[in-house]
């Protein structure tokens, strides 16, 4: 049986915090985006992180953030909506639909939007 130091509103107020601080980190990480702050990216994605281009291409850690410390690939734009954080024992899901805007290879891209999850 494990035993809570916590009262149930004790908890619910740590809960609320720790759902505020990783709003927090999701605003600082789309800051780092829209600035193409490599160093800063670098700081937030993990050494396995990978995203999958509309092609189907995967795009590992290191190619990603080279081709923003080259400017191949900008941003200007990722603004995020409908976000949800759900938090499971000392992991949180964050979860949202993001739309950026940016250029790739000298090509301006329209709005994009997907879904991006966060652990």
């Amino acid at each position: 049986m494990i035993q809570h130091n916590f009262s149930l509103g004790a908890w619910i107020v740590l809960e609320n915090t720790m759902q505020e601080e990783l709003l927090k980190l999701e605003n600082e990480f789309a800051r780092a985006v829209t600035n193409n702050d490599a160093d800063a990216l670098d700081g937030f994605l993990a050494d396995d992180w990978i995203i999958v281009d509309p092609d189907g291409s995967i795009i590992d850690k290191a190619r990603f953030l080279g081709v923003i410390k080259s400017g191949v690939l900008s941003h200007e734009l990722m603004e995020s909506a409908d976000l949800r954080v759900r938090l499971y024992g000392n992991t949180a899901v964050v979860t949202g639909l993001t739309t950026t805007k940016g250029s790739s290879w000298g090509s301006i891209s329209p709005h994009v939007n997907g879904r991006q999850i966060f652990l």
